[in-house]
């Protein structure tokens, strides 16, 4: 006696959580769900472009479904007042000028009409819909099918099928049947819509990022394409300009030691030679580290206004007679860029009268005038010896 206790209790809650899901399936599409907007070209009032065609459409549209629909109730049902197929033919139209902007409510208010219509007694014509309201019936499931999904479709075919099955009863059953089939037909059709646009919104987004990715593995590439040249560069200073360099000091701090007899004057133009040389070595090997983005690359402060005093004696003890006029107030207002410009200046100057002029007297004179500096350098002919 247990066995048949146990199945009708399953059978008995298979039936309840049956009549639960569709209480629930019901609840949410008429009390549940969100409006979503529908597409803009159905807006009232119209939009631009083209706002004033589109609004006559609209009027030629409600106009023909408001008196379509009156004549059609006024034939089907019986009338209780004048007034009654007229305000039954609103609240079927009414609804369509929803349609866009709340297409769950517009839904919902023309389900309803069709309940109170369906209320109506009487009505045996074989064909009791009016086809303006019935066929902005069916947009509104294709948009609502569009925004919506899961229960709240279910619910919307549920409810929707009653309706018409209520409002033709007295028609034969194929009919508003073959309307109900059209109905979810149409709800699969929107579905369809929003997965549509779903799989176009996911391949815009992955083409997005793909663009993106390309985008970036084009930079790095052009950063690997850099870094590689700057390598190049860095090797090519290292082998000829380090190279030369260090054999300059080399042969320079080596003089002395070859030829002990020397002038005192002699050792020290060697002496100089050999620190500008250890100077130059010590500089190159900076710029080829940074060149190389070695991050422990030797970063020295650059060389500004305070240092060309160094670079006026290092001429004069290679044999040039420099008169030096520094700049007044040399650290204000002098941004560090200046500074290392002035001093670049200066640096090639000396160099050149050093090597086209040896022997000349060289004034060198420095002024601030407002926010510039001006460097002044001249030179007297070259002393042939």
């Amino acid at each position: 006696m247990t066995e048949p206790r146990t199945s009708a209790k399953s059978v008995l809650t298979a039936l309840a959580n049956a009549g639960r899901s569709v209480y629930q399936t019901l609840t949410a599409a008429a009390a549940g769900g969100r409006d979503q907007t529908g597409p803009p070209w159905l807006a009232f009032p119209p939009r631009a472009p083209k706002s004033w065609l589109k609004t006559v459409l609209w009027c030629l549209w409600l106009g023909g479904s408001l008196m379509s629909s009156w004549a059609i109730i006024d034939q089907t049902w019986p009338r209780f007042w004048p007034g009654a197929p007229m305000i039954a033919a609103g609240l079927l139209t009414g609804p369509v000028l929803l349609i866009n902007h709340r297409p769950l409510t517009a839904w919902r208010a023309q389900t309803l009409a069709w309940l109170l219509l369906a209320a109506l007694p009487g009505g045996g014509q074989d064909w009791a819909w009016p086809p303006c309201p019935l066929i902005a019936y069916g947009a509104m499931v294709v948009i609502l099918a569009a925004g919506q999904g899961g229960s709240v479709l279910i619910g919307v075919w549920l409810w929707s099928s009653a309706a018409l099955a209520l409002v033709g009863r007295s028609t034969h059953p194929t009919v508003w049947a073959s309307l109900a089939l059209i109905m979810g037909v149409l709800l699969l059709v929107g579905d369809l819509w929003r997965r549509q646009a779903r799989t176009d919104a996911a391949l815009a987004e992955t083409s997005s990022a793909l663009a993106q990715a390309s985008a970036e593995r084009d930079a790095s590439e052009v950063e690997r394409a850099v870094l590689q040249e700057r390598t190049r560069i860095a090797r090519d200073i290292h082998d000829v300009v380090a190279h030369h360099m260090s054999i300059i000091a080399i042969q320079a701090q080596a003089a002395p030691l070859r030829q002990p007899d020397l002038p005192p004057e002699t050792v020290r133009v060697f002496a100089l030679i050999e620190d500008t040389a250890k100077q130059a070595l010590t500089q190159t090997r900076q710029v080829v580290g940074l060149l190389r983005g070695q991050e422990e690359a030797e970063r020295a402060p650059a060389p500004g206004l305070d240092e060309i005093a160094d670079l006026v004696q290092s001429a004069r003890a290679s044999g040039l007679k420099v008169v030096y006029e520094p700049v007044d107030r040399p650290g204000q207002g002098i941004s560090p860029s200046l500074g290392l410009a002035a001093y670049r200046v200066v640096q090639e100057g000396l160099s050149n009268v050093a090597r086209h002029a040896p022997g000349a007297m060289v004034a060198l004179h420095l002024r601030r005038v407002d926010d510039r500096l001006e460097i002044t350098l001249r030179n007297t002919p070259a002393v042939l010896r």
